[in-house]
């Protein structure tokens, strides 16, 4: 985000509210991307009954990015704990199961659910930017 800015990126929106970007700032959390690991984050379905987006486009970024130094990840949403929860993310997907994302909800048991739920809270944490060649919009390939 503080990129956006210092760049004066127009039309740039994020789903996070006048509060969540405060925060961020405070925390130094505009320094970084913020990623999901599930297009369904929690902040998605507020920004939108807020209308402060009215349409989202899901953006793909490649697996590479995340081997990239200083990515650091939480297990909730990032600014909820004024950042101190930050790890690096280096390693770590690889020892997660977030398979479960991509499997059909009804399929799921309670357990199974609450899984979903938890790792929809999780953010990926990019320093400064990410190139637009590590992108993909919609059906677009990589």
């Amino acid at each position: 985000m503080r990129t956006l800015r210092r760049d004066r990126v127009a039309g740039a929106v994020t789903g996070g509210n006048d509060r969540s970007r405060q925060l961020d700032i405070e925390y130094g959390l505009d320094e970084y991307v913020h990623l999901s690991l599930t297009p369904y984050h929690p902040m998605q379905y507020v920004a939108l009954r807020e209308n402060r987006v009215r349409s989202l486009v899901d953006i793909v970024v490649d697996a590479q990015v995340l081997a990239r130094p200083h990515v650091m990840m939480t297990f909730d949403i990032a600014n909820k704990f004024g950042g101190s929860r930050l790890l690096p993310v280096k390693g770590w997907a690889a020892s997660q199961r977030v398979g479960i994302l991509y499997r059909d909800p009804a399929d799921l048991d309670a357990k199974g659910k609450a899984r979903v739920d938890d790792l929809r809270r999780y953010e990926i944490l990019v320093p400064d930017f990410i190139e637009p060649a590590f992108l993909r919009f919609g059906n677009q390939p990589l």
